[in-house]
């Protein structure tokens, strides 16, 4: 024991330093070890925001999708009623120029009463 005690006072200073590199090497293990824990969990992190933004875009897609299909039927619906109205426009236009034909065959002075109080006109003979 005598000779481990006087072993110890003669290396000292090495001893020390190989204790102290040897905690210093634990310790910066042990800072390592929490530093790859840390970029574990922060990729698992990542991974579960970009798995859950690629999940709120496929959302977004069919909606703009359910949308879009919405829209071109609506359009569809809407150039149905406008050709509609255009036919029954072109039916009343029709109707009316025959109308004012026969009123004019049949009553002339009726048919320029019926200009002159509607377009302010005066009728010349």
């Amino acid at each position: 024991m005598l000779r481990v005690f006087q072993l110890i006072q003669s290396y000292w200073k090495e001893l020390l330093i190989a204790i102290l590199i040897a905690t210093v090497s634990v310790l910066w293990w042990r800072d390592h070890q929490g530093l790859v824990h840390a970029y574990d969990a922060s990729t698992k992190s990542y991974e579960q925001r970009i798995e859950g933004l690629k999940s709120s875009y496929e959302k977004e897609v069919v909606k703009k999708d359910e949308a879009l299909s919405e829209y071109k039927k609506r359009i569809i619906i809407l150039e149905n009623e406008r050709q509609d109205y255009i036919e029954e426009l072109e039916n009343s236009k029709a109707d009316r120029k025959v109308e004012l034909i026969n009123l004019r065959r049949g009553d002339p002075d009726g048919f320029i009463l019926k200009i002159e109080t509607q377009f302010g006109f005066e009728h010349v003979e």
